[in-house]
């Protein structure tokens, strides 16, 4: 009854090396009656023993002190003190061959993190993420990820559980299976034997696929993703928006992306929200490739200091524009903190206009041009304008003056001066 574990030491060496030593803790118990043996059961000392380097992997490296006040006799004369430098050595140990077990393991998908609880302290060093599969199912998984990247593996005080944060890869991976690791029921993990080793170089006990283990807890995406970066090519019209984590393709509203020609809030007339788009790629991903609509590229071109160069294109977006695998809302991007363009991905439209028709009313002195983009009209040169016959008659007009339509389009009105059409 006077034990007291606190007071009994365990060591590598007959004198402690730094690092290499362990003092019980009240986890340990005393299991046998009073007499000349005592025998402790060490509860969870004995996992934190195994994780300090070195110690009990035989007698030679297992030695014990012990305090005067760990255990009195019947007459309460204290025991004799075992002081380092003087340590006990074992005089037998049996050694662990006993393979570890996973006993439970924890998923957080906005963190693409699992915890694994094993029965057994293990080797950090010997962890091997890709020996893991992650699996709807047991026995029989329809949707499944075999780990594939190494992710980054941390480990408790105790050794026994291991954190694993997965790699973008493999979380995105996961993510992008609409039937896996969003609940409990459709969340399970099996493992090769080649998981990890416990400090004594025993393989872990595999768990098969038919047999795979059901997550204690799974903590569901809830974390709104965010627009991360976009590019934009004038030339072919194409956006390409890519997210912090996988978006539902079919989500995207473009409505909710307006253009703008610097960060802050920019005046109505300077920017230009989309209206829409004519094509979009259909795969879910952390990038989403869009066509955007004649209508908007002109009409983006028309504001005229917008989408000219890099240091004028940012853009704003609202929560409805896409929506993450698990339907958490896009978060929002104001007007006055827009995100500017990744600079060595904007291209600049350096594609020649085309006229693509003209009329003539001779009425009203108005010769329509239409063209396959925005004009800038005020670049127009009127006695560059020649009217002719037919495509191979001669000439039976050539502008001398006139006046244009004053608004930026891809339809330019001259009105033709009443000498030129005498």
């Amino acid at each position: 009854a006077s034990f007291r574990p606190q007071s009994l030491a365990l060591q590598s060496r007959a004198t402690a090396i730094a690092g290499e030593t362990y003092t019980l803790t009240s986890a340990s118990r005393v299991t046998s009656s009073d007499g000349y043996v005592v025998s402790i059961s060490l509860g969870t000392d004995l996992q934190a023993m195994k994780a300090v380097p070195n110690l009990a992997t035989s007698p030679t490296a297992t030695y014990l002190t012990v305090s005067a006040t760990a255990i009195d006799d019947p007459l309460q004369q204290d025991v004799v003190a075992i002081t380092d430098g003087k340590a006990l050595r074992a005089a037998s140990l049996v050694s662990d061959d006993l393979a570890p077990v996973l006993q439970r393991f924890t998923v957080d998908m906005n963190t693409g993190t699992l915890n694994l609880t094993f029965s057994d302290t293990v080797d950090l060093a010997t962890f091997n993420a890709t020996a893991i599969t992650l699996q709807n199912r047991a026995p029989t998984p329809t949707q499944s990820r075999p780990i594939a990247a190494a992710g980054t593996g941390t480990r408790s005080a105790d050794g026994t559980v291991v954190t694993l944060v997965m790699a973008t890869v493999d979380a995105d991976a996961v993510q992008l299976l609409a039937d896996l690791g969003t609940t409990t029921a459709n969340t399970f993990l099996s493992i090769g034997a080649h998981g990890v080793r416990d400090l004594a170089g025993n393989n872990l006990t595999a768990v098969a696929t038919a047999s795979a283990v059901a997550a204690a807890s799974v903590t569901a995406d809830t974390t709104a993703p965010k627009l991360s970066a976009w590019t934009l090519n004038m030339n072919t019209s194409q956006l390409v928006i890519t997210f912090d984590e996988p978006v539902l393709a079919s989500s995207l509203d473009l409505r909710g992306i307006t253009l703008q020609p610097y960060a802050s809030n920019a005046a109505a007339s300077q920017r230009y929200t989309l209206t829409g788009n004519r094509t979009v790629s259909t795969a879910n991903g952390r990038s989403l490739t869009v066509t955007l609509l004649a209508s908007d590229v002109n009409a983006i071109k028309a504001v005229g200091a917008l989408a000219v160069s890099a240091a004028s294109s940012f853009v704003s977006v609202t929560n409805k524009t896409a929506t993450d695998m698990a339907s958490n809302a896009l978060q929002a991007i104001p007007l006055g903190s827009a995100l500017a363009i990744v600079a060595a991905q904007f291209t600049a439209d350096a594609v020649q206009p085309s006229l693509t028709s003209f009329d003539v009313d001779m009425n009203t002195a108005k010769l329509t041009l239409v063209f396959d983009e925005t004009m800038d009209v005020s670049q127009t040169t009127l006695t560059e304008v020649t009217l002719i016959a037919g495509a191979s008659s001669t000439v039976l007009l050539k502008l001398t003056g006139g006046t244009t339509s004053t608004v930026d389009s891809t339809t330019v009105t001259i009105t033709i001066t009443s000498a030129d059409l005498v």
